[in-house]
């Protein structure tokens, strides 16, 4: 009974401890722009610059374990940099033959979302899965990315799912970012 009190109390303390931090204003991390995720998806925002925020769908039963997700990346730029700069360069990374991943492009598109400029990259790549035996297997990704670039930083939204779900994804992530809005 002891040993049961005991750990209550450490875990009453652990989670006062963790509401006190989260609760510090100064520490809290807010992003320049704004997307609206759909129903059963989770998202964290991170920091101010890299991997600024991850999403993903829910597991939505105990096998489900090859998932679609959404990662935001931001990078502080010189103001030599613009859009199309900042996009070559990273395209050039993407599907250079040192990527092992890359397999081939699909789509490449300038677009514009709720009036901000993007370039679209839609490419398909392999990703290491390690299964449930502990063997790593390569599975067959659709990657689309957005890319952006505002006041001196370059963002990029990649957004992955497995290449036989792609049709049935694409809407969602059409959805995720019609709903963009940059703040400043």
């Amino acid at each position: 009974m002891k040993l049961l009190s005991f750990r209550n109390l450490l875990l009453i303390l652990a989670i006062s401890t963790m509401s006190l931090f989260s609760c510090n204003k100064e520490d809290e991390v807010t992003l320049d722009f704004e997307i609206t995720l759909p129903e059963k998806w989770v998202g964290t925002v991170y920091a101010n610059e890299g991997i600024v925020y991850q999403a993903a769908r829910i597991k939505q039963y105990e096998n489900d374990t090859i998932g679609e997700w959404l990662t935001v990346f931001k990078e502080p730029l010189s103001d030599q940099f613009n859009l199309n700069i900042y996009y070559t360069a990273l395209k050039d990374k993407i599907t250079s033959f040192e990527n092992d991943y890359f397999i081939s492009a699909i789509s490449e598109k300038d677009t514009t979302i709720n009036a901000t400029d993007f370039k679209r990259l839609i490419t398909n790549e392999l990703e290491p899965y390690l299964t449930s035996m502990q063997d790593t297997v390569d599975l067959n990704r659709i990657v689309t990315r957005y890319f952006f670039f505002e006041k001196n930083n370059g963002y990029y939204f990649t957004m992955s799912c497995q290449d036989t779900s792609f049709y049935r994804y694409k809407p969602v992530f059409d959805d995720i970012m019609s709903s963009f809005q940059y703040k400043y």
